[in-house]
């Protein structure tokens, strides 16, 4: 079964340690973070005009519109909440996305190296990618590489599951995934 693949005693454990300090240290991150990236700027600009004119941002050349989206999404999912619509409310939920997104795609790298070494080494080695200093601050500013690397992770993580359960079906759906 896949359950079997994903769910073991002791991963649970790892999960949620690597969950925990990864939530942590994002927080703080996000919380005495000054100033957001250039980059990060145009992300919640095309995500406050995707409701206005979702043809132009799509079609946009110089940015997928994939990031922005999210932001937009989980824009609408807050304003659900009664928070204003002001620049800040539009800078934490673009970091919320990216930590969210960094988090997902840690637990999914620890999955893929469980499958590839065993899962101590895959614990480790994602504790080590937590902690470092470039990622962690990536996974807290208002940037796409960490939302671009869960879809890969997705996407691979079901490519390697489809082989080794053979379930070629889900080639297709890795394919989409990581496009």
């Amino acid at each position: 079964m896949v359950r079997d693949f994903f769910v073991k005693r002791y991963d649970r454990s790892h999960v949620l340690i690597l969950l925990v300090t990864a939530l942590a240290i994002g927080t703080y991150l996000i919380a005495t973070t000054v100033l957001i990236s250039k980059d990060g700027v145009i992300y919640i600009q095309n995500a406050r005009d995707f409701s206005s004119r979702p043809i132009d941002i799509i079609k946009g050349i110089a940015f997928p519109f994939g990031y922005p989206f999210l932001i937009f999404l989980a824009h609408k999912f807050k304003m659900l909440f009664g928070e204003g619509s002001t620049v800040f409310t539009w800078i934490y939920t673009a970091q919320s996305v990216t930590l969210i997104c960094r988090i997902v795609t840690l637990i999914l790298l620890y999955y893929i190296g469980k499958s590839l070494v065993e899962s101590r080494r895959s614990f480790w080695a994602v504790l080590i990618l937590i902690i470092l200093p470039y990622p962690a601050e990536f996974g807290s500013d208002a940037l796409r590489d960490w939302p671009h690397a869960m879809f890969l992770a997705v996407g691979f993580l079901l490519l390697i599951v489809g082989v080794r359960k053979d379930r070629y079906w889900m080639f297709g759906p890795a394919g989409l995934v990581s496009g």
